[in-house]
Formats: structure tokens, C-alpha cells, sequence
């Protein structure tokens, strides 16, 4: 094997990250992004030998790898280990971590449980724990674990809904995918699609249709009272008669909480036979865009809502409406 200055210790950091980075190929740069989950010796060889693989985190099990279950053991991160540092071109050492953020043999709800209890004080003590580098951090490292992870908040809203432990699924984040088909298959913790099987109002029959983009009878909408018609297109596009179920969301891009990504205000059965269009028209008041704020109180925002129709939750087609005060109206 050629020489590789960036394993010699007796240089300084600077050069030995200069003359990786010099023999790195794009791909095995791009490697050195790739986090799979629970690494297997075996069945992930070949990645590790290609430098595809950065780091893994270890859990597996229903106690996010708290338990000594095979998808945690020292054995297998040792394994993987031994492979890529003698049998990878460039020897780089795979990191190895574990979710430890509700503790690591003490493990308390996830966030949003604690949050529901509704005792700050609670919450403050379990974080305690969990934070004590005498028990997480060591217990973690026991466990030939090199990094746990951190609590942590995501302000920056992604592109896409995300994962979470609640049905309907609100803005979030989406660990990049392993290569490997099987984890999709399988459904782990990483690697299991973000998407649920089949969304909400979702349903196949014999006639296919076409739900154009909604439009309202007015730009505003006065938040005392207001009301605004809103009307979509929909046309049978196959050969068939059928039913239809045409339904309608409301977004709300900012509140004083949390609202769910789109939820549902109204809906309509549509009969048509091929060929045929009908308009819908719903009539939406303001009290049906309000929400319970932090005072536990209904209340109707000024600003923007996107009203969307579709077929289902996530083929929507929107159009915004100015939620006003009366004077502005």
C-alpha cells in the first residue's frame, strides 16, 4: 500500500489534513458524509473498503441501543472498525454514536412527551441527567460509543414534512439515506421513508380526475366574522363514471404555536361521468382558520393562509388568502 501522510502522527494537523484531502476522490469525499445505521461487518464490507462509510449510529432495538442487542455490540463497531482501517485505500476510522439525548441506561420520554406533561421542572431534571458527563457521556464511551448526541432545536424549516413521533406530520429533517435497499425495505429508524404508506384521504377507483388550482371570491378576509367562497375545477378524465372526494386544507406559515403542516376544513362528493367538470364551491368562515394559542384560547391571526384542494394531503394545489381586521377588510 502507497504511503499515507495523513495517518503519521508526528506531523502537524494542517499538513496531514492538506495531503488527505489532496488524495481523496470526489466520491470518497462525498463518503465522508454517509451515516448508516447500526454498521454491519459483513454486510457492509464492501462500503467501508470504498470509504463510503463516515460514521454509524448505533440503535437499534426499542430503547434507541440502550439494550446489548447485535446491532449495538462492541464486536460488530470493532469489526467494521478493524476494516476500515486496514482494508480501506485511505484508513480513515469510522465514528461511532449513539442516541444518548434521554440518557444513555437512564432513559426518559422523548421531548415531546415530557413536553406534554406539562412540568417544566420535570423536563429540566431529565436533561440534567442525560447531560452528566459522569453517566451518559461515560457509560456511552464504556460502551465503545466515540459520540452521543445533543438536544437540539431545528429553526430553519426544510422543503419537505418530516418524521416524528406523531401521525400527522409537521415540518422537520430527514437523515440522508444509506445506500443500502435493504434498510428501506425493512423500515429502520434511519432509513425508514418519511412518508407515510398511503396519506390521508387517500383511495383508488375506477374513474381517474383532474382537481384544478383553487380560486377565492375575495384576496382578504376579515378575521371577525369574515367569510370567502372558495371554488375548484374538477373534471373526470377517464372513461368511467365515478366518485370523487374533493377536499380542503388550510396552512398557516406563522402562528404563535405550532400548526400541523395542512389540515383538513372541508370536503365534498363529486359524481361525474367521462368527460364531465363541475365546480365546487366551499364557504369558509373565519372561525374554521383559528387555532388555541399558548393561553389555551381560540384566536384568528392576521397574515397569510394558503387554502389548498386536492384528492388527497399531498396532492394539493393552493392559493393565499389575507386574513384582516374589519377596518382593512
Amino acid at each position: 500500500m502507497p504511503p499515507r501522510p495523513w495517518l503519521d502522527a508526528s506531523l502537524a494537523t494542517e499538513q496531514r489534513v492538506d495531503a488527505l484531502l489532496a488524495a481523496m476522490t470526489p466520491a470518497e469525499k462525498v463518503g465522508q458524509t454517509n451515516q448508516v445505521a447500526n454498521i454491519d461487518p459483513d454486510a457492509d464490507a464492501d462500503l467501508i473498503r470504498a470509504g463510503r462509510v463516515s460514521s454509524s449510529l448505533c440503535a437499534s432495538g426499542a430503547h434507541a441501543g440502550n439494550e446489548r442487542d447485535a446491532g449495538v455490540l462492541s464486536s460488530a463497531t470493532e469489526a467494521a472498525q478493524r476494516v476500515a482501517v486496514t482494508e480501506s485505500r485511505l484508513g480513515i476510522p469510522i465514528l461511532f454514536g449513539r442516541d444518548v439525548i434521554h440518557g444513555h441506561r437512564t432513559v426518559f420520554p422523548i421531548p415531546l412527551g415530557l413536553a406534554a406533561s406539562w412540568a417544566p421542572g420535570l423536563a429540566e431534571r431529565a436533561a440534567a441527567v442525560a447531560a452528566d458527563g459522569a453517566d451518559a457521556a461515560r457509560r456511552a464511551t464504556e460502551a465503545g460509543v466515540d459520540l452521543d448526541m445533543a438536544s437540539g432545536v431545528c429553526a430553519a424549516p426544510p422543503s419537505r414534512p418530516g418524521r416524528g413521533p406523531r401521525s400527522r406530520r409537521r415540518r422537520g429533517e430527514r437523515p440522508a439515506s444509506s445506500p443500502r435497499g435493504r434498510d428501506q425495505q425493512e423500515g429502520r429508524y434511519l432509513d425508514a421513508p418519511s412518508l407515510p404508506r398511503l396519506p390521508f384521504g387517500f383511495g383508488r377507483g375506477y374513474a381517474t380526475f383532474e382537481i384544478g388550482t383553487p380560486t377565492t371570491s375575495a384576496p382578504t378576509l376579515a378575521r371577525a366574522g369574515g367569510r370567502v367562497d372558495v371554488s375548484v375545477a374538477v373534471r373526470n378524465t377517464g372513461t368511467r363514471a365515478g366518485r370523487e372526494l374533493v377536499q380542503l386544507y388550510l396552512s398557516d406559515p406563522v402562528a404563535e404555536v405550532t400548526r400541523p403542516w395542512v389540515e383538513l376544513v372541508d370536503w365534498r362528493w363529486v359524481e361525474l361521468g367521462p368527460a364531465a367538470s363541475e365546480t365546487v364551491v366551499f364557504t369558509v368562515d373565519a372561525a374554521q382558520l383559528g387555532y388555541h394559542g399558548r393561553d389555551l384560547r381560540h384566536r384568528v391571526d392576521p397574515g397569510e393562509i394558503v387554502l389548498s384542494a386536492g384528492p388527497h394531503c399531498q396532492a394539493l394545489r393552493g392559493v393565499s388568502v389575507q386574513v384582516v381586521d374589519e377596518e382593512d377588510a
